[in-house]
């Protein structure tokens, strides 16, 4: 969900110092992205509790655990919400598992403006598919109910149908 001026909530999880204090840094100075910056993905995961969460950006490779484990954690609690490694490790294996889901992508991480550049343009696009599937998903549902208020006869087919469907 996007805040009131119109940035993106995105979790940050990076076990590199550096890595949070440029994200931070770029958050302070970019008006499409806001990033909660945390040293573990058990702090990350934390901030769905606080938070209306957009994105996630990982780093893949950290000591507690590997980005595959906060996908899985993520995707148990919110099937669509993007995750984005952020990291050096563009093995094989992480590879696949970018692939393997509509909302999850790969960065190759730097500390520079340019690949925070990058970063945004990603985030910024995961997320507005996340939102045009969103809606695509709901046209089609109010779609198929309107189909089915056409064909209802009575009150008890319209109130079936209806929550048939919701």
């Amino acid at each position: 969900m996007t805040t009131m001026d119109g940035k993106l909530r995105t979790i940050y999880i990076d076990d590199e110092p550096a890595g949070r204090d440029m994200a931070a840094e770029f958050s302070s100075h970019n008006d499409r992205i806001e990033f909660y910056t945390t040293a573990t993905p058990d702090e990350g995961l934390a901030l769905f509790d606080e938070q209306a969460i957009d994105c996630i950006v990982t780093e893949y490779n950290m000591p507690s655990c590997d980005g595959g484990s906060v996908l899985e954690a993520v995707r148990a609690e919110y099937p669509t919400l993007p995750v984005i490694f952020y990291t050096n490790d563009d093995s094989e294996a992480v590879v696949a598992e970018t692939t393997a889901t509509r909302n999850t992508d790969f960065v190759p991480k730097g500390y520079s403006t340019e690949h925070f550049q990058l970063l945004t343009r990603r985030i910024v696009a995961v997320t507005e598919r996340r939102r045009a599937d969103n809606f695509e998903r709901v046209a089609a549902l109010v779609r198929d109910i309107q189909s089915a208020l056409a064909r209802a006869r009575t009150l008890e087919d319209i109130e079936t149908s209806v929550c048939e469907r919701l």
